[in-house]
């Protein structure tokens, strides 16, 4: 999968042929850049499912929080639980009437999915970002408010 953690401050020296200029012991010879010092230093960047380039900055020191950001946007993209920062704003109730005109034309069906989500689901996760709605312990959340009697519900 497509994607690294880009170093802003440093960057690999090259001679006047454009070739990297190694030390004696091999290893690359690192120069400063002209942003060396100024805004964060590392810049992760990937690809979201559709293939359109993303990023985010992390500061110095953050290296490995970048790299676990890396790791996690591949395996979510990969996965196919990506939800980008512009669609995790998205209200649940908003995503629910663009998921319900792919799903069955059955009249009966659609009631029935029509009062599981206005009785169950929109009392609580409704006017969540989907951000939120999707996190593990919203969901234990909202199964826990489920199970409890209508009267203490409804107060929720």
């Amino acid at each position: 999968m497509k994607g690294h953690v880009q170093d802003r401050w440093w960057r690999q020296k090259k001679d006047a042929e454009g070739k990297p200029v190694f030390n004696a012991k091999g290893h690359p010879v690192r120069e400063k850049t002209e942003l060396f010092g100024k805004g964060d230093r590392y810049k992760v960047r990937y690809y979201d499912p559709e293939g359109n380039e993303r990023s985010k900055s992390f500061p110095d020191k953050q290296l490995t929080k970048a790299k676990t950001f890396l790791t996690k946007m591949q395996h979510d993209v990969l996965a196919g639980e990506y939800i980008s920062a512009e669609s995790g704003e998205e209200k649940f109730r908003d995503y629910t009437a663009q998921w319900r005109k792919g799903q069955s034309a059955d009249a009966g069906t659609r009631q029935t999915v029509s009062n599981h989500l206005k009785t169950g689901i929109f009392p609580f996760l409704g006017d969540k970002p989907l951000k939120v709605a999707a996190k593990t312990d919203t969901i234990r959340d909202w199964l826990d408010w489920l199970e409890r009697p209508k009267s203490e519900a409804d107060a929720a």
